[in-house]
């Protein structure tokens, strides 16, 4: 299998609704590594009973979003996977637009970020007539992607959830995170290589921009850019004399934008497709299951399967996709990485090509025992190698066994309606 590896910390909006399935119900069995599932599924049925006939494992079908190029609109969701840019305060927007409004012909710089926050910071009279917000090449029309919500210097977007959760445990995720408003969206996929605006009132797309490092403008800006924008138009006669025309005066504070880099949480708490969390098939009935053997995220994208490696809690060589994950955390295979017993690192990112059928269980995940790869499975019904969970899931530390960390997991087993993490 083809593969785009990519390790690095920022990487994914039209919307495409497809059955996300994580169901598998073929027993893709390998008679060379039957004796090591019969013994693995044996010890796992003496440690928490039978599984429910219909078990999935976590991984049922779902309606999903596929995120591909554009924007991202689930603010609900941003501050579990990015550090979210707090809001501009009255400050640093006046600075910004006395800044613009002072400096004519500033030197800007070229930024290249694909997954990026816009914030809006500010306008002049002109922005009644520039009604779209633009990023991306100047070559197809309409000459770069519209960022949404943003018309006239003005912008208006939900609720964000900026990643902060109220102490009590007992409440449902959902009701545990802290939401603040401001004027802020999230691109994915896409370009800042140039920005523009549509002007209304001639119906033409121009390109009149600069970009202004935040820093430049104050220190407390420091990693944020700024896209000033300058206004011109022009109408003309049947006979070709100007009748109205507003001239580029090198002041470009007719709309000023923030530019935010997506910059991923170092913790690896990502809001993706599924966490998947896995047993390398060594545990006997008298060891821990802690499934931490491997712990990744899944997003599917437009270029197939990306996925965010979390930790390594085995010491078998193991891999999703072909990627074998202790070379990808950069350690040998005996090492555990993020689990408590081994060493720290931060997530690591590569992209699987392929579509899987939008199937987070057809991603491959094997192991070599004995010298055979066997391939972790998510059979219904049968005792999983591996579980899909949400992705604010918390996995378990070495020698920590899930039925110790989440008492809830042995009633899970033979029932999967239990909310049991």
């Amino acid at each position: 299998m083809s593969r785009k590896y990519l390790m690095k910390g920022i990487a994914a909006l039209a919307l495409a609704f497809v059955a996300v399935s994580c169901n598998n119900d073929e027993d893709l069995f390998d008679p060379e590594a039957s004796e090591a599932k019969a013994k693995y599924e044996a010890a796992f049925k003496a440690k928490f009973g039978e599984p429910a006939a219909d078990h999935n494992w976590g991984f049922a079908p779902v309606a999903s979003d596929v995120k591909t190029r554009g924007w991202r609109s689930d603010a609900n969701m941003w501050g579990g996977e990015y550090l979210v840019p707090g809001p501009l305060t009255v400050e640093q927007i006046k600075k910004v637009n006395d800044w613009f409004a002072a400096n004519n012909q500033p030197k800007g710089v070229a930024i290249e970020y694909s997954y990026f926050f816009y914030q809006n910071v500010g306008a002049t009279d002109y922005a009644e007539n520039m009604n779209q917000f633009l990023c991306g090449s100047q070559e197809w029309a309409p000459d770069g992607e519209v960022m949404p919500n943003m018309n006239g210097g003005i912008q208006q977007l939900p609720l964000v959830w900026a990643g902060g959760l109220d102490e009590d445990v007992a409440k449902d995720f959902n009701d545990r995170k802290v939401y603040y408003k401001d004027s802020i969206g999230f691109m994915i996929e896409s370009s800042t290589t140039s920005f523009g605006y549509h002007n209304s009132y001639t119906n033409e797309y121009k390109h009149d921009y600069v970009i202004i490092p935040g820093d430049v403008i104050d220190p407390s800006l420091g990693g944020r850019y700024f896209v000033g924008l300058d206004y011109s138009h022009y109408k003309l006669e049947g006979d070709g004399v100007t009748v109205d025309e507003v001239k580029l005066d090198g002041y470009y504070n007719d709309w000023v934008v923030c530019i935010t880099p997506g910059i991923k949480r170092a913790s690896g708490d990502f809001n993706t497709n599924c966490r998947v969390i896995a047993e390398d098939l060594s545990v006997n009935e008298d060891g821990d299951f802690d499934f931490n053997d491997v712990v990744f995220d899944v997003e599917f994208n437009s270029e197939g399967a990306r996925i965010v490696l979390l930790a390594a809690g085995g010491t078998l060589p193991l891999t999703v996709g072909d990627i074998e994950i202790h070379e990808a955390f950069g350690v040998d295979k005996d090492v555990m990485v993020n689990t408590g017993n081994g060493i720290v690192k931060g997530a690591v990112e590569f992209t699987i090509k392929g579509s899987f059928n939008y199937n987070v269980n057809n991603i491959p995940v094997k192991v070599q025992k004995d010298g055979e790869w066997i391939e972790l499975e998510a059979v219904t019904g049968k005792a999983p190698g591996k579980i899909a969970v949400n992705t604010y899931y918390n996995w378990c530390n070495e020698r920590q066994s899930i039925e110790q960390k989440y008492p809830e997991f042995t009633n899970y087993v033979t029932n999967q309606n239990v909310k049991w993490y």
